[in-house]
């Protein structure tokens, strides 16, 4: 099975349909498994030594990424991952 989109011209009829479509679909993802870390902060100064910000963390993520990202966005449409 091939699945054959094309974006152009893409009502949101078909794009729900599509969407439907994985539910009950068994899907094997093969890629890296990554987390992406994102630190955020405030700027509270520039370092002496090269013109670079020193940043106070204020929160810290790990989200899934890479690979991971698509197996965790299929399984949310209702997929049976691998």
């Amino acid at each position: 099975m091939t699945l054959d989109i094309s974006l152009t011209g893409l009502t949101t009829a078909r794009l729900h349909a599509l969407i439907d479509g994985f539910s009950g679909k068994r899907l094997l993802v093969i890629g890296d498994m990554v987390a992406d870390e994102y630190l955020i902060g405030n700027p509270t100064r520039i370092a002496r030594e090269a013109p670079i910000l020193i940043l106070e963390l204020s929160e810290e993520r790990i989200v899934p990424g890479g690979a991971t990202n698509v197996a965790v966005n299929a399984r949310t449409l209702s997929s049976d991952v691998f």
